[in-house]
């Protein structure tokens, strides 16, 4: 039973690509520490046990299914893994274990140790307010130093004040590479539901977070910073967050967002949901949102809706890292900004930011009703100027009862580029808000003021965009069935006769740009004009042409 059961386990994670020497041990309900733990009927009691076993590359420690077990599992050298030989802890039977760390501790502790696996627990803490451990957490703290091969997939986290699943390094070189967060719930938490961190920029690599859902991070009302953050990715270089949902976070807390990156390179947030986060200060609570010293990441196919703050924040804050070459494309945002009057899209400089710098927002669909409190638009730029070829493009922008289509804050629109989008006041009338004085009520006074115009070419729609059903979009909250249900959010496609279709700019042959491979709905997205917005039409009917049967 044992062997077979290692066997298993070993050829899920796929580390049967050469003979493995490991040692299974079980812990169980009805086992004794005096006993060996080689086998279920030979198990150990308890995870002070655990603790004190000298683990070795390929070793599996599996506690019973639906038992719960109070202490903390601890990880130290030289108790590290590798890719073929991981140490892995999990759960066996039908059900999964439940770990109850003291309220000081972390459920799960791993200090200057790679090569683990965490899988198929329950980590239990003893509540957001009480608890001021971690649910699961990778701590480096070896300077120049870098452990990898971490996975973690299907756990549930909750109830613990800090963070629900960390890696963090402690210093500029404190390394953490290939880590992957996988099917994980993490819920009432409370500063930052999953996280990396370090200091400086760039210092951890590979990290790939997916198909996870992170709700009730509350936030601490009296923190100096922000806290109640879903997902951030921080100082790292080299990350993938997809398919993954945060919901109603930050409701005791400021300045946080569902899914973010701040201090790193290369990340791409993508296929995710973010809604319904807060904020009881005055600042944020986005749905998602590339922040200060971000470079070379993109935000795509992302569902933001029901957000206190932006639906996608592009924002550099004071003495962040160089903020350049970002893309915001193929999103849909649904009545955000419900509170302190953020845009659909944001966009806010610090003082001594060192500026925004060639960023792409093109293809996305915005839709905004009047909320409670505050007065949201379509987009919204604030803070100081320092704006340098911020491009937003082919964007479908929809408010309704006379909410600004663009407000800015700033004493000039420099550096931005507005072109090739399509503007629709639906049940009012139309509105562009510059630098507080100037509102700009049609298309033609505001290519009057330099914008919608490509050398002495008028470009940009003040048109119907004729939507299947705009604002009509739910909620879909489950992350492992993100993939199929996008196809069902029919709300932001155009109809047949939608004059947005095939109107769009030419963007790569206009601007030389990459524009990905697909639109909002996995639609390809053609070589020659595209459609407004996040929907291309003509790729689909292309598309039901091509599987037509002959002589349709």
């Amino acid at each position: 039973m044992r062997q077979t059961l290692a066997l298993v386990v070993a050829a899920i994670y796929g580390l049967l690509t050469q003979p493995v020497v490991a040692t299974a041990y079980y812990v169980s309900g009805s086992g004794n520490d005096n006993n060996s733990g080689l086998a279920i009927n030979a198990a150990w009691r308890t995870i002070p046990r655990v603790n004190s076993q000298k683990l070795l590359p390929g070793d599996q420690v599996f506690f019973e299914g639906g038992m719960s077990l109070s202490g903390s599992i601890i990880a130290l050298p030289p108790e590290s893994g590798s890719a073929t030989q991981p140490v892995i802890f999990s759960s066996y039977g039908r059900n999964r274990a439940t770990i109850r760390p003291a309220n000081h501790d972390d459920g799960f502790y791993a200090e200057n140790c790679g090569g683990l696996i965490v899988s198929n627990l329950n980590f239990a803490g003893g509540g957001r307010t009480v608890s001021t451990g971690r649910g699961i957490e990778f701590f480096n703290n070896v300077a120049t130093s870098t452990i990898g091969f971490i996975r973690v997939d299907h756990v549930d986290v909750g109830g613990f004040g800090k963070v629900g699943v960390e890696f963090r390094g402690s210093g500029t070189t404190t390394r953490i590479c290939d880590a992957r967060v996988t099917y994980a719930n993490v819920h009432d938490i409370g500063l930052v539901g999953i996280q990396t961190s370090a200091r400086g920029i760039n210092v951890h690599s590979n990290i790939y977070i997916g198909f996870c859902t992170v709700s009730n991070v509350a936030g601490v009302s009296t923190a100096s910073s922000h806290t109640g953050d879903g997902i951030l990715i921080a100082q790292t270089d080299n990350a993938l967050v997809e398919y993954c949902v945060a919901v109603s976070n930050c409701w005791n807390g400021n300045g946080a967002v569902g899914i973010w990156t701040f201090a790193s390179t290369k990340v791409t947030i993508q296929f995710c949901e973010s809604y319904g986060n807060g904020t009881i200060g005055p600042d944020d609570g986005d749905g998602f949102d590339l922040d200060g010293g971000s470079t070379d990441c993109v935000m795509q196919y992302n569902y933001s809706h029901d957000n206190a703050g932006a639906g996608f924040g592009v924002f550099q804050f004071s003495w962040a890292p160089h903020y350049t070459n970002n893309i915001v494309r193929y999103n849909i945002s649904q009545n955000d900004g419900r509170k302190n009057s953020y845009g659909a899209i944001t966009i806010w400089n610090d003082n001594n930011g060192g500026g925004i710098n060639n960023v792409e927002i093109y293809n996305n669909t915005l839709f905004v009703t009047p909320a409670i409190r505050g007065t949201p638009s379509g987009i919204n730029i604030f803070g100081t100027c320092e704006l340098t070829n911020v491009n937003i493009r082919n964007n479908c922008i929809i408010t309704t009862h006379g909410l600004p289509l663009v407000k800015s804050t700033l004493g000039s629109l420099n550096g931005i580029n507005f072109q090739g989008n399509n503007y629709w006041s639906s049940g009012g009338a139309f509105s562009i808000q510059c630098n507080n004085t100037t509102n700009y009520t049609s298309l033609v006074t505001w290519r009057a003021a330099g914008m919608e115009k490509i050398g002495a070419t008028n470009v940009g729609y003040n048109l119907d965009p004729q939507l299947v059903n705009p604002g009509g979009d739910g909620t879909l909250g489950d992350a492992t069935r993100l993939p199929e249900l996008l196809p069902t959010l029919t709300a932001y496609q155009t109809k047949p006769s939608s004059p947005l279709r095939e109107a769009g700019l030419d963007l790569k042959a206009l601007f030389i740009l990459n524009i990905g491979t697909q639109d909002f709905y996995g639609n390809k997205v053609p070589n020659g004009l595209p459609d407004i917005g996040t929907y291309d039409g003509r790729s689909e009917q292309i598309q039901t042409q091509q599987i037509l049967p002959a002589g349709h």
